[in-house]
């Protein structure tokens, strides 16, 4: 038997042929907690109301919202807000949202996509204004009023546990794709100050493989005479700059 809180109330449950069936009330004066129907979930018209965990699902999947004035004012159809306000936080790990899937099968054929979390963006509209911002994600740091002394802080963080080495030839940490036909204005646009435009730290116990010694070559970056064969552009304030890129690293 276990002892399960709902809504302020002692609940004593019981597991009977694998379904939870609620045997009594431990306050003598507890009432029925009462539950929103899906509808009232969708909507939010009963605010007061609790949500039946079993019925849960079915409604945040069916959860559709449409705007059709002009002022689209401030939405958010899911929203988790979570406050950490002790004055002395000592560790814990804490997400207003999490997506996770588990893959513990094994994928033999074409057509798998699995997602921790997905942001799309669907356009069957017109976007015909200068000031209008749309983006499949956004990540964003409000430290308005905050105080920042110590610590790591980034706007978006890619971590990779349990892998080592290269398991196969398409493993990236970040990749961007488009169809044949989309020409981006730039592949990574900034619009912002920083020390570095890079910084590459070599891991505990590894490498950076990607850093090598330049070559002294006829055709190589290393000699004063050598001649790149190819370069990549650059903008910085409007201005494009050609960086030079050598096909061979040889001395």
């Amino acid at each position: 038997m276990a002892l399960e809180k709902i809504q302020g109330l002692d609940w004593l449950v019981k597991e009977q042929n694998n379904e939870d069936v609620i045997a009594a009330a431990v306050q003598a004066n507890a009432v029925v907690a009462v539950m929103a129907t899906d509808a009232e979930a969708i909507t939010g018209t009963a605010t007061t109301l609790g949500i039946n965990p079993a019925n849960l699902q079915a409604v945040l999947k069916g959860d559709v919202l449409t705007i059709a004035t002009a002022a689209l004012g401030t939405v958010r159809l899911i929203h988790g807000e979570i406050t950490c306000s002790y004055s002395g936080i000592s560790g814990g790990t804490v997400a207003g949202t999490r997506g996770s899937i588990k893959l513990t099968g094994t994928i033999t054929a074409g057509g798998a996509y699995l997602y921790g979390a997905q942001g799309k963006l669907t356009i069957t509209g017109t976007q015909n204004h200068a000031d209008s911002r749309l983006c499949a994600v956004m990540a964003q740091i409000d430290a308005t009023g905050g105080t920042l002394s110590a610590g790591m802080l980034s706007g978006v963080w890619i971590d990779m546990l349990g892998i080592t080495g290269i398991p196969f030839a398409e493993f990236n940490a970040i990749r961007i794709s488009s169809n044949y036909a989309c020409k981006f204005t730039s592949l990574l646009y900034a619009q912002a100050d920083a020390s570095f435009v890079f910084d590459w730290v070599i891991p505990t116990n590894g490498a950076n493989a990607f850093v090598a010694t330049a070559g002294t070559g006829a055709t190589s970056a290393g000699n004063a005479a050598g001649v790149a064969t190819k370069v990549f552009l650059v903008r910085s304030s409007g201005t494009t700059y050609y960086v030079p890129m050598f096909a061979v690293n040889a001395n």
